[in-house]
């Protein structure tokens, strides 16, 4: 199988660089294949994202990331948090000029966290009715623009705020319940599932149900074609780190192997910023191509693996 190796383009985020060096920087690493992460943006102080001239700055990014060999392939929607966690309206509005501006990028998909307390947000109804109505506003624009939306996994400490997507079953019955499968799909996000299987501070034994959720092959197998998107990144089990694969105690043969026998056949997307913003400055570049060159290593483990780089 061939995979795009990709990653989200904040390994450099808050670095003091401009959006345009920050794909410099990325594809100086190696990577041919970007995530635009709008979540990043969203919470900037005059956010490029958020005003009108926003095309202009979309334009410029992909211009940038073409001459220097690469392209955007997948991405990360804003989230209700910060500036849009008491903003409904503000959030499906860049959520839908993301999708416009995904369009623009040439990227396929891109993912989306559910709303972990629609309360907050005035929306009204059961969690369910709140989430499938913020999903069904996006789908038409998702397929004008062409733009697939994948619904990625939580964390268990999210079924303490009333959120059930920690289930891999509960996702899995959720986003067949958006219909429209050409459309929705699902993101895996690895170090939330090793969370999961590890309890997230709470103790195993008091939640015995969490310790079935820590055989990663068993829910990404469960989701199947629905899988359309992956973060992949790493943890202790503990906390939600996005540090390199290596550096925690997830099971990367279980993963791989998961991925060739559902025939994934979709981008391989770091999401593991903090292998590089917490590493100190002379230390960045060199953790950045030590994180490429450790997805190159973890893509040849697929039986038939190789990197797609055109």
């Amino acid at each position: 199988m061939a995979y795009p190796l990709s990653t989200s383009i904040h390994l450099y985020f808050n670095e003091g660089l401009t959006l345009n060096e920050q794909i410099a920087k990325h594809t100086q690493a190696g990577f041919r294949f970007l995530d635009f992460n709008f979540l990043d943006w969203q919470n900037v102080k005059d956010s490029p994202l958020l005003c009108d001239d926003w095309e202009k700055w979309i334009c410029s990014a992909k211009e940038t990331a073409e001459g220097l060999g690469a392209r955007f392939n997948q991405a990360h929607a804003p989230v209700p948090v910060i500036r849009f966690s008491k903003d409904y309206d503000g959030l499906v509005a860049a959520c839908r000029r993301s999708i416009r501006a995904c369009n623009m990028l040439g990227i396929p998909q891109m993912v989306y966290h559910s709303i972990v307390n629609p309360s907050s947000l005035g929306c009204k109804g059961s969690w369910y009715e709140a989430n499938a109505a913020f999903f069904h506003s996006l789908m038409d624009d998702a397929a004008k623009y062409g733009v697939g939306i994948c619904v990625e996994n939580v964390w268990p400490v999210c079924k303490y705020m009333e959120h059930p997507l920690w289930q891999t079953e509960e996702l899995i019955e959720f986003v067949d319940s958006l219909g429209d499968n050409s459309i929705v799909g699902i993101c895996w996000d690895t170090g939330h599932g090793n969370v999961t299987g590890n309890g997230h501070n709470y103790a195993t034994n008091a939640n015995p149900e969490l310790a079935a959720y820590k055989n990663q092959y068993e829910s990404i197998t469960k989701l199947g074609s629905r899988l359309r998107a992956l973060h992949i990144n790493d943890n202790n089990g503990l906390d939600d780190d996005h540090v390199t694969p290596g550096s925690g105690t997830i099971c990367w043969d279980d993963v791989i192997r998961a991925l060739d026998d559902i025939g994934y056949n979709y981008s391989f997307t770091f999401e593991a910023h903090h292998a590089v913003l917490r590493v100190p400055r002379e230390c960045k570049d060199a953790s950045a191509k030590l994180l490429h060159d450790i997805g190159v290593a973890l893509v040849n483990k697929s039986t038939n693996g190789r990197v797609y780089d055109n």
